[in-house]
């Protein structure tokens, strides 16, 4: 079953430079932005994760083992770099590793 854009919700963890977030909305699909000029709480994290399709995260937000089995639902999860960053990802933090 596939979504059309405006059932969608995305979730954008910080405001981003460049038009990004028109982007999205003008395509058509539902986004959200936190409001806050800090990194949001893992909680908070998840809260909002709950409540979404994707997501559009920046490095400081915690994208841990809770984390995706909290939101193992979203279809997509979204690392923005402001700058090249040499990131390793560990297979056992995924759920069911």
């Amino acid at each position: 079953m596939t979504k059309d854009s405006d059932e969608i919700k995305v979730f954008v963890t910080r405001d981003i430079p460049g038009g990004g977030i028109d982007l999205l909305r003008d395509a058509g699909f539902d986004v959200s932005v936190w409001p806050g000029d800090r990194p949001m709480e893992p909680e908070e994290l998840i809260n909002a994760g709950r409540n979404s399709n994707a997501m559009l995260t920046l490095l400081t937000d915690l994208i841990d083992k809770n984390f995706l089995v909290e939101c193992r639902h979203l279809d997509m999860i979204t690392l923005i770099l402001a700058r090249r960053r040499n990131l390793e990802f560990r297979l056992d933090m995924l759920p069911g590793q």
